[in-house]
């Protein structure tokens, strides 16, 4: 019979479509099993199938799983300006007149609303449907990488267990 460790740490990470993305899976001894998932927002479709994933892989442990995504930097977001609403705050500026200066545009661009990032990145349900497949692919690998680590503490737990003189009771 092969024994398994409860504790362990695995990552998988990848690229798809100019997004990066990282798994990131930890394990610490637990009665049953339990998985706590840290997930971006607009991801929660995810959710049941990793569950799923991870009780078809293990049967106990404390499990902390979270993903991680990143746009390229090529297809980095534009920034958008409000004029409209820079001009009407250096109209709403005029009526104090001199008594507390002119605005700057490092004031101006840090008023809320007046800079705003454009997620142009508009995704088709299929390209959307593609996304998550590789993510939960990633999310399977992350899991086998963690059930590898696991089984390496075993077999150290194993052989400490050889090792160790029997302490007896008197």
């Amino acid at each position: 019979m092969t024994i398994s460790g409860m504790t362990g740490f695995a990552r998988a990470e990848g690229e798809h479509a100019g997004q990066r993305w990282i798994w990131e899976v930890k394990s610490v001894n637990g009665r049953g099993l339990d998985l706590k998932l840290r997930l971006p927002q607009g991801f929660d479709a995810l959710e049941p199938a990793a569950r799923a994933a991870a009780s078809a892989k293990f049967k106990r442990g404390s499990l902390q799983a979270s993903l991680n995504l990143a746009r390229d930097a090529s297809a980095a977001a534009a920034l958008k300006i409000d004029f409209a609403l820079v001009e009407r705050l250096l109209q709403a500026g005029e009526t104090f007149g001199d008594r507390v200066g002119k605005p700057s545009w490092h004031g101006l661009l840090s008023v809320r609303g007046v800079l705003a990032v454009e997620d142009g990145v508009e995704q088709s349900e299929e390209e959307r449907a593609a996304l998550e497949a590789t993510l939960l692919s990633g999310f399977n690998d992350a899991l086998a990488k963690l059930a590898e680590a696991r089984q390496a503490e075993g077999v150290r737990c194993a052989r400490c267990s050889r090792t160790r003189p029997i302490a007896w009771r008197r």
